[in-house]
């Protein structure tokens, strides 16, 4: 196809999506035959949605073309990742080196120094596990502790561990968050939040180690650990000191509808205990918000007079 033909392809695409074999077959013509990315890219979405195991040979060596010359021809690794995502449901055996190179890939976008690939090991990692998901455990291991993840994101590193706790392999994540340095904070959170299984024993050295005053979203992965936990509810103390000392308000508004959605009287009665105690007007405002949300209770509704009765709003 020529390149002056790539906006006629995408809307060719866009067209046949009431026509799924129609539109599967003319997807597989374009991986086969087009060089204009905004056509390959529209013909891989339609593959990801329709997958059909025509595509599969063609996907694969669209991937080996591509790959071969790296940010020369894909900057950003988005035809490739595109690619990884149409394959997911056809992999098949002869996929495995293609799949494990992926995840393997490191690739800096010039004249700097920042990895543009974090996002292909994370679908590489997802593809591989629906081929062999015993391998794809040992990448995602790999992948949480190489220490190459996405400062922002956490990419592949939060991949990795979802991934390793959907396969309820928790040792690694429990190792990740007992590192002295080095986690990544999106990572570190991942790891908290699906630790539920963790022994109790070892649930107080978590709050110990990370609940002192850090990343926002270390924090969240934290409370998320508690309030999944069966012996959550001995931390009692910790939360509600939290919610009378903090403010960091984006944090406080999470754990108080984390809270309120448990419905659980023993985790409302730190709650209970921070209406009593909070003077702080944005406090009290996400209380409002937060108990309006859930009121038709009695125990919520007595709490939303509490804060109401300090003065933020007339009832």
């Amino acid at each position: 196809m020529a390149k002056r033909g790539a906006s006629t392809a995408a809307q060719r695409l866009r067209g046949l999506a009431d026509s799924p074999a129609e539109q599967a077959e003319y997807a597989v013509a374009v991986v086969r035959t087009e060089t204009d990315a905004l056509a390959l890219e529209a013909a891989l979405r339609a593959l990801a949605e329709r997958p059909t195991l025509d595509a599969r040979e063609p996907l694969a060596r669209l991937y080996e073309r591509l790959d071969a010359k790296g940010v020369r021809r894909d900057q950003g690794c988005h035809q490739r990742v595109g690619i990884l995502k149409a394959l997911r449901s056809i992999v098949r055996d002869e996929d495995r080196a293609l799949l494990e190179r992926a995840a393997l890939t490191v690739e800096y976008l010039p004249p700097g120094r920042q990895d543009v690939a974090h996002v292909l090991r994370a679908t590489a990692l997802l593809t591989l596990d629906a081929l062999d998901s015993e391998l794809a455990a040992q990448h995602a291991v790999r992948l949480l502790f190489d220490g190459e993840a996405q400062p922002m994101s956490g990419e592949p590193a939060v991949t990795a561990a979802r991934l390793l706790a959907a396969q309820a392999k928790t040792l690694p994540l429990y190792a990740y968050t007992m590192q002295r340095e080095g986690q990544q904070a999106e990572a570190l959170a991942e790891c908290l939040r699906n630790l539920a299984v963790l022994p109790a024993s070892l649930l107080a050295g978590l709050v110990e180690r990370h609940g002192a005053p850090q990343a926002d979203v270390i924090l969240v992965g934290l409370f998320d650990l508690l309030l999944a936990h069966p012996a959550g509810q001995a931390h009692l103390g910790f939360v509600t000191d939290f919610l009378t000392t903090t403010r960091r308000v984006d944090v406080y508004r999470y754990v108080i509808m984390a809270l309120l959605a448990t419905r659980d009287e023993t985790w409302l009665a730190a709650l209970s205990e921070a209406v009593t105690v909070e003077t702080d007007a944005r406090k009290l405002e996400i209380l409002d918000d937060a108990l309006a949300l859930r009121a038709g209770t009695p125990l919520v509704d007595g709490l939303l007079r509490r804060v109401r009765a300090k003065g933020r709003r007339k009832g």
